[in-house]
């Protein structure tokens, strides 16, 4: 596979106006061409700088909610390939357009990549192990949220997507009206008393999910109570039994089903069949939430995915 070469001026001029993070540095200064772009440094998940195009024409993106944000900042056109097979229902669109299948969420298909020639790549945890191969057919970007600080790295990543897309202030403002939406729902969550537990099931498995986890923003940004708070933080979960769900006993239980985000055996879904469940607070109390598999398993991290997330909870949750 040849590495694609795109020429780059030497120089060194700073982003006009907005909120670039200090890690962004323009580093080219001729004007765009057909086989060249400026370029910034930005940061990725892993600290690393990485040279990207300013405002590329054809981007690739295997991760949702970096698809999302595209959407929302009005960059749909640039997006010449992304996981169609994999897309969650609110991102639909894409897969009735002329964006190209490039594999799936966890095997790229490297080939059909490449004869995109794209001028950037953005790719999340799913798909780390293919950085160095994805790199080498054009500027490869690693963003993933950081289970530690959540909303920190969130909007580190909006913020880098802005630099590159040249929509800071549009993301600034975009971040200032969820942080708004977000101390609204603290509030409520907080003054419910509500004790909670969040939960993925997979085929009648169950894994639990605390605060620094893959599901920790439901606690630590959307202010749920944790129903136990020695949950280890763990990306697939801890796995628990029934009965340990009944030992808690969460007014709460929010449930992710996983089987059916990636079309697997439903047939054991339904908590509320299970007699031990039937003995628990939130199922007497009716607040056994199934949120949207598609949004919450497949998505994520994303300027629309949040404030969809976000407005789930409010409709489905009685305060």
């Amino acid at each position: 596979m040849i590495k694609k070469i795109v020429a780059f001026s030497i120089g060194t001029i700073m982003l006009a106006g907005g909120c670039a993070s200090e890690s962004a540095e323009v580093i080219n200064t001729e004007d765009q061409s057909k086989d060249s772009l400026e370029s910034i440094e930005v940061k990725d998940s892993n600290g690393l700088a990485v040279d990207v195009p300013v405002n590329p024409e054809k981007v690739v993106i295997f991760d949702m909610g970096l698809l999302d944000t595209f959407e929302v900042l009005d960059s749909k056109d640039k997006v010449v390939g992304t996981v169609t097979q994999s897309l969650p229902d609110y991102l639909s669109s894409f897969g009735d357009s002329d964006v190209v299948s490039v594999g799936s969420l966890k095997e790229p298909d490297l080939e059909a990549v490449y004869e995109l020639d794209p001028d950037l790549i953005l790719i999340s945890g799913r798909q780390l192990d293919f950085l160095d191969e994805l790199d080498e057919i054009a500027p490869t970007l690693y963003l993933s949220v950081d289970l530690e600080k959540y909303w920190d790295s969130f909007a580190e990543n909006m913020q880098t997507i802005g630099q590159i897309l040249l929509m800071e202030e549009q993301v600034e403002a975009e971040l200032d009206s969820i942080q708004k939406e977000m101390g609204a729902l603290q509030e409520v969550a907080q003054d419910s008393g509500k004790s909670t537990l969040v939960t993925i099931l997979n085929e009648g498995s169950l894994s639990a999910f605390g605060e620094h986890s893959r599901y920790g923003m439901l606690y630590e940004e959307f202010g749920f109570i944790p129903v136990d708070n020695s949950i280890e933080s763990s990306i697939h979960g801890q796995s628990i039994s029934y009965e340990y769900i009944l030992q808690e006993n969460p007014d709460l239980l929010f449930v992710v089903d996983r089987s059916q985000a990636i079309g697997g055996d439903t047939s054991v879904s339904d908590l509320s069949l299970n007699p031990v469940i039937q003995e628990t607070n939130a199922y007497q109390q009716d607040a056994i939430i199934y949120l949207d598999a598609d949004l919450w398993y497949l998505s994520g991290g994303g300027l629309q995915s949040i404030q969809l997330m976000m407005k789930e909870v409010l409709n489905q949750v009685e305060f």
